[in-house]
């Protein structure tokens, strides 16, 4: 699964014109179109699965091959983070999956209190 979404995702990149070697769009442009385009196909589906650490870490060097896309550093992506407050993929994932379980619970609450 995640190696299609790996897939995917680079292919959005590419295609869809967010990584364009223009002048006209700063490099927090790109990466804000990155965020909204991008990081949605990568992380499609994963917080209803349990993944492991392989592909916890196949997730994140994919993204942040698209980071270093658009910054053109490898060794600096934690600076390039903190300077963006763009958060680790790993991070990204644990929220989705926890906000994903408060719906779920919101969910089965609402259902409980309709049939009781």
């Amino acid at each position: 699964m995640e190696s299609f979404n790996n897939l995917e995702s680079f292919s959005t990149f590419n295609s869809t014109g967010i990584y364009c070697k223009s002048g006209h769009l700063s490099e927090q442009t790109v990466q804000q179109l990155a965020e909204r385009f991008c990081m949605p196909v990568l992380l499609y589906n994963v917080i209803t699965v349990t993944l492991s650490k392989s592909e916890c870490a196949r997730l994140e060097h994919a993204w942040n091959v698209v980071i270093y896309k658009i910054y053109g550093v490898w060794d600096l992506l934690n600076f390039v983070y903190a300077y963006t407050n763009c958060l680790l993929i790993g991070v990204e994932m644990l929220l989705r999956q926890c906000s994903f379980r408060e719906t779920v619970v919101k969910l089965i609450r609402c259902c409980i209190m309709y049939t009781g």
